[in-house]
């Protein structure tokens, strides 16, 4: 019996997203980016502001199957030393666009999950001394049936 979906799930997108044309030039990292990370733009599967990187519904589906559906969440953030926000603003809506994208192209992602899709998201502009930035941070929902 399966646990869960989320580990095989995971395991199979960030490559997918990794090796998407639209998030060339991205950092796509699995779980919190390195603190210091010099690359202005930077998508993070499975991490959220509020530690709930995430969260799981489980039912008892019948005949031994058990449902589930689980909503992961990704943070989109685009950074850099200039005054500009718009530009960064477009580049983390962007990221998540690709994401949707890649989420189309396969929504079962490999086979891991019956359905996954972008479901809800908050725009965060920053702006500080050094520069301003945009963060994305989005959900992704799944549903699947564990054996």
């Amino acid at each position: 019996m399966t646990a869960s979906a989320i580990p095989g799930f995971l395991d199979a997108l960030v490559p997918l997203l990794q090796a998407a044309p639209a998030l060339t030039g991205w950092l796509v990292v699995d779980g919190p980016a390195l603190e210091n990370t010099s690359r202005p733009d930077v998508l993070a599967v499975g991490i959220s502001t509020d530690d709930l990187s995430v969260e799981t519904e489980k039912a008892d589906a019948g005949l031994g199957a058990r449902r589930e559906r689980a909503d992961v969440t990704c943070m989109a953030v685009s950074w850099t030393g200039d005054a500009a926000l718009s530009p960064r603003r477009a580049q983390a809506f962007a990221a998540m666009a690709a994401v949707q994208d890649v989420l189309r192209a396969d929504p079962t992602v490999a086979g891991t999950v019956t359905r996954a899709r972008v479901m809800s998201a908050v725009y965060t502009p920053g702006r500080d001394a050094k520069g301003c930035g945009a963060s994305v941070e989005f959900q992704i929902r799944i549903d699947a049936f564990n054996n």
